[in-house]
């Protein structure tokens, strides 16, 4: 096969000193060059024949290895994206829990502050929450993304109202304040993802 080879390139290397040598001015170098343009189209279908059935099996092999990988990862991809839901899912239920604990400690701690006031005490020393989440594992981290929903579009402020409702400017709001975004008619929300 090798041999075959090397025989195909001297034949190839001939040919085209043959083609470039011949510059057309007259009836004898046209004929010429007709008869080396047949021989370069001989010279491709032999060269076709040499390489096409390689380049078939090779392509098919692609084709069944891809399809073959794909029947190995498909299922992996499922896990994965199954681990990342709960994951998120979790992460965020820990977040709505922290949120509601935090929001009655500081309720709590408004009441101990007047009650504080109304026997003339100094205020009581509050403790900040923090939220019991143990962090995930090395390579793995989740991702965070303020959203918002329109609720109402009769609360929205005139502000975040063109004729129709202004995306670009609650977008922007919403990206500067994050979590802290208070818009009438809007609620914002975050969005967890895992990535690892």
């Amino acid at each position: 096969m090798e041999g075959q080879k090397t025989e195909l390139m001297v034949k190839v290397v001939g040919i085209e000193a043959t083609a470039l040598a011949i510059q057309v001015i007259n009836q004898e170098t046209l004929t010429r060059a007709n008869h080396g343009l047949l021989i370069t189209k001989d010279m491709l279908k032999e060269i076709g024949e040499s390489f096409d059935n390689g380049i078939h099996q090779a392509n098919d092999l692609h084709k069944t290895l891809i399809t073959n990988k794909k029947k190995h990862t498909d299922p992996v991809n499922r896990g994965r994206a199954h681990l990342k839901f709960q994951i998120s899912s979790y992460i965020a239920e820990q977040d709505r829990l922290a949120r509601e604990k935090e929001e009655k400690a500081r309720k709590e701690a408004e009441k101990e502050r007047e009650k504080s006031a109304e026997h003339n005490m100094p205020p009581p020393v509050i403790k900040e929450y923090i939220p019991d989440i143990k962090p995930l594992m090395k390579g793995v981290h989740t991702r965070r993304k303020t959203k918002w929903r329109l609720l109402d579009m009769k609360l929205v402020p005139r502000k975040f109202k063109l004729t129709t409702l202004n995306i670009a400017a609650i977008d922007a709001e919403v990206k500067n304040q994050k979590m802290k975004t208070k818009i009438l008619g809007i609620e914002v929300y975050e969005e967890i993802s895992t990535v690892g």
